[in-house]
């Protein structure tokens, strides 16, 4: 177990004279767990080992970086054995989160006081094909571990784990949304969280809406919707008779955005009755939807179904 560094006590007027004439904020000693309070003018630190105040000694900065007077927020006084941080954000910005400190055998991690918003991270930008498995993570690594607990709720605000990776297992389209890791002070209650967002990608299914009747006058128009809902948008292409229809050829006309789509042909003669299919696609797979069209050559005459 390493040997850590404490906070001992709030000194909220000068017991240790510090460098340039500045005073310290909080006192610590190099013996237990060891978290800076940013918003204070200056932490002192001791190099207490094993109960013994030692004063010659270099403050080391894993893996190696000695620290010196101005360097990374951190004075050095004229008392040996005391490290001074005038700034504690220079220190973690320039040092990283935890500093691990060393001083005349003693070493412990040091974090920022309070407590830090965790990271949430999705692999793959948070997208997962319907049926398959995803696995959370939360990162809280500014926090020191064993002083806070962690839950994950689901989108609909409900916990779903407290493990720092939680995997969901055969996943479905109604588990889309934000899932959020909340990090809980144990000493305070105070707490912090992020969020990440899961997409669920599948497949198309097609609802058409058809006319009310599919029987056409050669004089009018055939007109026909197909409506898709899919994670990604679906792509809708038509075929007649399974051969393509582009847009302004052979008068058909189409119209798509969002998962809908509507074609109208006019322009019609005996041979564009038949079997009209929309097609949609996305990158799970597609899905089809056929409907008869039936032309009536006149007013006067039977219907006959073209594609028979």
């Amino acid at each position: 177990m390493d040997v850590g560094i404490a906070l001992i006590a709030l000194i909220p007027l000068c017991l240790i004279p510090c460098v340039h004439g500045q005073t310290c904020s909080e006192t610590f000693d190099l013996t237990d767990d060891l978290s800076i309070n940013a918003s204070l003018a200056t932490s002192c630190i001791r190099c207490i080992v094993g109960g013994q105040f030692i004063t010659d000694v270099q403050w080391i900065a894993e893996p190696s970086i000695v620290l010196t007077d101005g360097m990374n927020g951190v004075s050095v006084t004229s008392m040996p054995g005391i490290l001074v941080i005038t700034d504690a954000d220079a220190f973690f910005n320039g040092l990283g989160i935890p500093v691990r400190l060393h001083c005349g055998g003693g070493v412990d991690s040091i974090y920022p006081a309070g407590l830090s918003a965790p990271i949430v991270s999705i692999p793959d930008n948070g997208v997962v094909t319907e049926g398959g498995d995803i696995r959370l993570t939360c990162i809280s690594t500014n926090n020191r571990p064993g002083t806070f607990q962690r839950h994950w709720y689901n989108p609909a605000g409900e916990e779903i784990s407290v493990f720092q990776t939680p995997q969901l297992t055969n996943v479905q389209r109604d588990q889309a949304g934000d899932y959020t890791c909340r990090l809980t002070s144990i000493q305070s209650g105070d707490f912090a969280e992020d969020s990440g967002t899961l997409i669920v990608n599948y497949m198309p299914s097609i609802a058409s809406s058809n006319p009310a009747s599919n029987m056409v006058f050669i004089t009018g128009t055939i007109s026909l919707s197909c409506i898709s809902d899919s994670v990604p948008v679906s792509v809708i292409t038509w075929l007649h008779e399974g051969s393509l229809l582009s847009n302004g050829v052979g008068g058909a006309i189409i119209n798509s955005a969002g998962g809908f789509s509507n074609l109208m042909r006019s322009e019609l003669t005996t041979t564009s009755g038949g079997t009209y299919t929309c097609v949609a696609t996305n990158v799970v797979g597609s899905a089809n939807a056929s409907v008869e069209v039936i032309i009536q050559a006149s007013c006067c005459q039977p219907f006959h179904n073209l594609s028979t």
